[in-house]
């Protein structure tokens, strides 16, 4: 985006196992920076709303990302990263740690396809610790 600046909203669901859902909202200010090389750092700021039927819990939510995105080819890139996500409220502890590794293909300026891999830590919930793959689209406006 201009000045390298993204925002964004997702709402997502999680279903693990029979009767177990998660589902979250969230909104994303992301940064990136030109640093005369040919990778691109970046940090971005999340606000977010998790609910659980797990716990029974509600609770809002802050997290910081930074990552570097590297060039592959004219329409490749590699994106790593780290998240770290915790609760506003002290009562709610829901501390954890995502790092990820992205492979993105530019359709064109406006669309982006990609293969993720991310694995997740948390200091006192389980549930939030995972290994995984997804397919992402982003269609920039």
């Amino acid at each position: 985006g201009p000045g390298k600046m993204e925002y964004s909203a997702r709402i997502g669901a999680t279903e693990k196992e029979q009767d177990t859902h998660s589902r979250n909202i969230e909104a994303r200010i992301k940064k990136s920076f030109d640093v005369g090389l040919p990778f691109s750092p970046y940090l971005a700021v999340r606000l977010g709303q998790k609910t659980s039927n797990t716990d029974k819990s509600s609770y809002t939510h802050w997290a910081l990302d930074a990552g570097l995105k590297l060039p592959v080819a004219s329409q490749l890139a590699m994106d790593v990263g780290v998240r770290y996500r915790d609760a506003f409220r002290s009562t709610i502890h829901y501390q954890s740690t995502r790092y990820h590794a992205a492979l993105l293909y530019e359709i064109d300026p406006s669309n982006v396809v990609g293969l993720r891999y991310t694995t997740s830590t948390s200091t006192n919930k389980p549930e939030e610790e995972r290994d995984g793959w997804r397919i992402n689209y982003q269609h920039n406006f």
